[in-house]
């Protein structure tokens, strides 16, 4: 049975795998950009990034159990895929991947998933008594950083919101935090934020998300159990 230490092992190699698609500067590519250029060399350019984008997209899409998405159809039309991305570098880290197609395409899903309920009928039971279950910390607006019920670290998953749905918009994965600034910093897919050439962009992007206050915030934080490891 695995242990919180090579959890936490494993939470770190989520943030080297994330790390590392964000390096290959992939974007959200718009459809028309994935069709056959008009010949212009601007028209080739994106064509060109938007193939390579897509081709990315589509090996998380692969990872995380959702191969009829590809190929990627592109941003609106394509599935959202900020779990995806999450899915990939979780998978990547050793955690079993029969929780992945089920559970991480949304946040409903997620929301699920850590609180140890079905998701239509994929069973998903807590650990044996005594092993150490997933740990889930509820966020709002009138959050701090003092009222964290555990202080987050690189892998967990982050859900970020405006509190309409209640389970979240959008899912990152955290690859620091820094408690003095309230924030959690989080590399992400299907988001908006920074490039590796530092331009603000949708895509695979590094960002930073806020702990309370108004509006778009922090609402949730998920760390897989250490039996939801393999290997």
């Amino acid at each position: 049975m695995k242990t919180d230490v090579e959890l936490a092992e494993a939470g770190r190699n989520v943030v080297v795998e994330g790390l590392r698609l964000w390096h290959l500067d992939v974007i959200d590519p718009m459809p028309g950009d994935l069709a056959p250029p008009l010949g212009t060399p601007a028209a080739q350019s994106r064509h060109a990034r938007a193939l390579h984008s897509r081709k990315v997209i589509d090996s998380i899409l692969v990872a995380a159990g959702w191969d009829w998405k590809v190929p990627y159809a592109g941003n609106r039309r394509g599935p959202e895929w900020c779990g995806f991305f999450a899915a990939a570098c979780w998978r990547a880290a050793g955690i079993d991947p029969k929780w992945l197609a089920p559970f991480f395409a949304s946040t409903l899903r997620l929301h699920a998933w850590a609180h140890y309920r079905n998701w239509n009928d994929k069973p998903n039971p807590p650990p044996a008594a005594g092993l150490q279950r997933r740990l889930v910390a509820k966020l709002g607006p009138d959050s701090t950083v003092k009222s964290l019920p555990f202080v987050p670290r690189e892998g967990d998953i982050v859900i970020v919101g405006d509190g309409n749905p209640a389970d979240g918009d959008h899912i990152t994965i955290a690859t620091g935090v820094d408690l003095e600034r309230g924030i959690i910093r989080t590399v992400e897919g299907n988001g908006t934020g920074n490039g590796p050439d530092g331009n603000h962009r949708e895509g695979i992007v590094v960002a930073e998300r806020r702990i309370g206050g108004p509006g778009y915030c922090v609402r949730w934080v998920y760390r897989p159990a250490p039996s939801d490891l393999v290997g």
